[in-house]
């Protein structure tokens, strides 16, 4: 059984670092591969997931598209305050239907 990915955001620094980390493992990448499909160096995913360096909201764009990250799911990871981003994809709101008598 695959391990349900945590969607929830957690006060803690590291909400980012361990979104990415999960991520990153559910989809089998290590961080070599990831570095290389997203074009920044292996340290830097390293740093990301230490969280001993922030993302800017491109990075986290990238990342989330190179894991093909599903954009409800990339809304857990972009409120972050380890990045300091706001939401970016809205859910779209539900279509009312009204009948006329």
């Amino acid at each position: 059984m695959k391990q349900r990915l945590t969607t929830s955001i957690s006060n803690s620094a590291d909400s980012f670092a361990t979104l990415l980390k999960q991520w990153r493992n559910q989809r089998g990448f290590s961080q070599l591969d990831l570095a290389l499909a997203s074009e920044v160096s292996q340290r830097h995913i390293s740093f990301l997931e230490s969280g001993r360096a922030k993302p800017p909201r491109e990075m986290v764009l990238q990342l989330a598209t190179v894991l093909q990250v599903p954009l409800r799911q990339q809304n857990t990871i972009l409120p972050c305050k380890n990045c300091g981003l706001n939401v970016c994809f809205q859910q779209p709101k539900p279509l009312s239907i009204t009948g006329n008598s």
